[in-house]
C-alpha cells in the first residue's frame, strides 16, 4: 500500500470513528445565560378614521391661510408693483399628505393668463410645508390660491 492510500484510508477511519462516537452521546442540556424576554401588553389598536378629500382640503386650505400674508408680501405683492397694473394672480395647489397629516409633496398649477412664471416660482420656493391632522391614509388634494 502507498504512503497517500494509507494516509486517505487512515483519515476515513478517523472520521467515521468520530462521527458515530459523537452520535451515541447524548446531547448536553443547554442552560439559558439569558433570561426570557418578558412580553409586554399590547396596547388597544387605535382606530384612525379615515377622511375625506374634502375635508383635508379645507383642512390644508386653513393651513395655507396662514401663510397667505407671508406669501403677499414676498412674491405677489412686488410682481404686481412690476407688472404696473392690478395683477391677479390664480394657482392651484397640488399637495399630498401621508397618514399622519404631513406633506409628502406639493406643486403649483398656474392658470392660464393669470401670473408670471416668476410669480409661481417664487410661490412654490416661498410656501412653507403643510400639515393636516391625521388623515388615516396617503390623500391628495388640490388648494386654491388667488391674488389680489
Amino acid at each position: 500500500m502507498s504512503v497517500p492510500t494509507a494516509i486517505l484510508l487512515a483519515s476515513g477511519l478517523i472520521a467515521a470513528g468520530i462521527f458515530f462516537g459523537l452520535r451515541s452521546q447524548a446531547p448536553a442540556p443547554v442552560m439559558p445565560t439569558v433570561a426570557p424576554p418578558v412580553v409586554a401588553a399590547t396596547p388597544e389598536p387605535v382606530a384612525l378614521l379615515v377622511s375625506t378629500p374634502e375635508l383635508v382640503a379645507q383642512q390644508a386650505s386653513e393651513a395655507l391661510s396662514y401663510q397667505r400674508t407671508r406669501l403677499r408680501d414676498l412674491c405677489y405683492r412686488p410682481a404686481a408693483l412690476a407688472a404696473g397694473s392690478g395683477l391677479s394672480a390664480i394657482w392651484t395647489l397640488n399637495v399630498t399628505f401621508d397618514a399622519l397629516g404631513d406633506q409628502l409633496a406639493r406643486g403649483v398649477v398656474e392658470h392660464r393668463g393669470t401670473s408670471t412664471p416668476d410669480l409661481t416660482m417664487c410661490i412654490g420656493k416661498e410656501t412653507q410645508p403643510l400639515s393636516v391632522p391625521p388623515p388615516g391614509r396617503t390623500i391628495m388634494v388640490e388648494i386654491p390660491l388667488r391674488f389680489p
